[in-house]
C-alpha cells in the first residue's frame, strides 16, 4: 500500500485542528462570560430565597394562634368554630402561643448557614465584561450597605433566641427586616441581571432600524 495514502488521515486531522474557530465557537466563547455572570445572580436569588423562606418561618412560628377548643369541639354544619381565648381579642401577643424551641433552633439554624453564603454571593458579582464594572457597580455596593444591615437585624435575633421565654415580638420585628432587606437586595439583583440581558441582545442602532424598514413604494414613479 502506497504510505501516502497512509498519511492522507493524518494530514487531514492537522488540517482540521489548523483551521479557523467556527462561528458558532466564536459565539460560543463570546457569550460564556455573560452566561457566567448570570449563572452567579441565580445562585444569589436562590440564596435569597431560603434565607426570606427561612425569616418568614420565624415569623410563623411566633404569630400561631391559640385556638383552643373549650373542652369540645363546636359544630356548625360541616364547621368547626374555635373557642378562642378572652385574650384573643384584637390578635395581640397574648393570642398566640409560645414558640417552640426546636423551630425556632430550626429556622435560626437555617438563616445561620444561608446568610454567610449570601454575602459571598454578592461579593462575587463580577460584570461580564471587566470594562462594563462601573456600570453594576452601583447596584453591587447598594447590596453591601443593605447586607450591613441584615447583618445588624441578625445579630439582635441572637439573644431573642437564646433564652426562654422568646419576645415573639422582638423576633418577629427582626425577622421582618430581615425579609425586607432580602427582598430589596432581590430587586437590585433583577436590575443587574436585566443589564446583562441588555448586554446580550442590545437594541439596534438607528442604522439596523432603517435598513430593515421596506421601501416606501406608494410613490414610486411609474
Amino acid at each position: 500500500m502506497n504510505k501516502k495514502h497512509l498519511l492522507l488521515p493524518a494530514t487531514m486531522l492537522l488540517l482540521a485542528a489548523s483551521a479557523p474557530m467556527s462561528l458558532a465557537a466564536k459565539d460560543s466563547k463570546a457569550t460564556a462570560p455573560i452566561q457566567t455572570a448570570e449563572r452567579q445572580l441565580k445562585d444569589l436569588s436562590e440564596c435569597i430565597h431560603r434565607g426570606r423562606h427561612a425569616a418568614a418561618d420565624l415569623v410563623i412560628e411566633c404569630q400561631q394562634v391559640n385556638e383552643l377548643m373549650g373542652g369540645e369541639i363546636d359544630f356548625v354544619g360541616t364547621d368547626i368554630i374555635p373557642i378562642l381565648p378572652d385574650t384573643a381579642e384584637g390578635m395581640g401577643p397574648d393570642s398566640y402561643i409560645p414558640p417552640r424551641p426546636k423551630y425556632i433552633n430550626l429556622h435560626m439554624a437555617q438563616l445561620t448557614g444561608i446568610l454567610p453564603l449570601l454575602q459571598s454571593e454578592i461579593v462575587g458579582i463580577k460584570a461580564p465584561d471587566p470594562s462594563e464594572a462601573d456600570k453594576i457597580s452601583p447596584y453591587t455596593a447598594e447590596m453591601q450597605l443593605i447586607w450591613a444591615d441584615v447583618q445588624k437585624h441578625f445579630a439582635n435575633l441572637g439573644p431573642l433566641t437564646s433564652n426562654q421565654p422568646y419576645d415573639s415580638t422582638g423576633i418577629v420585628t427582626e425577622a421582618k427586616a430581615i425579609d425586607k432587606d432580602l427582598a430589596q437586595i432581590d430587586k437590585l439583583r433583577k436590575s443587574v441581571y436585566e443589564s446583562y440581558r441588555h448586554d446580550k441582545n442590545p437594541a439596534p442602532t438607528a442604522d439596523a432600524k432603517n435598513s430593515s424598514v421596506p421601501p416606501n413604494t406608494n410613490n414610486a414613479t411609474k
